[in-house]
């Protein structure tokens, strides 16, 4: 009674574990679980919080998270699923982006709403809602993000600098722009 006791209390306290599951997959696509060897994926193969993925050239894997979110990692991306869970509400999402792109399409509905958090070592991509474009860019410093439905928020780790990136409609031109890139070189030639 008490085992089941503790259950409960964790789940509802730290909320429900939800996992990733496998829908398609093109050529060389593996996963490693937890901190164990590269292993080819299948579809249909569930991947957890800690467990990461990574495709090959002309490869890509696509991915439901959870019940309400797709995720496409494209051709030479490595990524790892930091967190996934259920908690009053939202679904909490936070990937690490070593290197490659991704397409995410984040979905909200009136009774769940979503934090998606995408991260490399310098930048950090949030999502409510929206299907998002991330890139890191070649040399691994800089983060490219495209907003094509619905708003993100690109913050510097470093510096603690922010952007939003989204629908904005240029006034004079009626031009959507919806690209942000954060780069540290661009960054410092600004402050100089």
């Amino acid at each position: 009674f008490i085992l089941i006791s503790l259950i409960l209390i964790s789940s509802a306290v730290f909320g429900a574990e939800l996992n990733a599951t496998i829908q398609e997959i093109s050529g060389k696509v593996e996963m490693k679980k937890g901190g164990g060897a590269w292993t080819p994926v299948k579809i249909g193969d569930v991947l957890g919080a800690g467990d990461s993925i990574s495709t090959g050239f002309n490869s890509k894997a696509v991915m439901m998270l959870g019940d309400t979110s797709i995720l496409v990692a494209k051709d030479l991306t490595r990524l790892t699923l930091s967190e996934l869970y259920a908690k009053e509400g939202a679904v909490v999402t936070d990937l690490f982006l070593d290197v490659g792109n991704i397409r995410s399409e984040v979905h909200s509905s009136d009774s769940v709403s979503n934090d998606f958090t995408v991260r490399n070592a310098n930048s950090t991509a949030s999502v409510r809602g929206t299907v998002l474009d991330v890139e890191i860019l070649g040399d691994g410093r800089g983060m490219k993000v495209m907003a094509w439905d619905g708003m993100a928020e690109v913050t510097d780790v470093h510096t603690g600098r922010k952007a939003r990136v989204g629908e904005a409609k240029d006034e004079d031109s009626g031009d959507e722009e919806g690209e942000e890139e954060e780069d540290e070189e661009d960054e410092e030639s600004e402050e100089d």
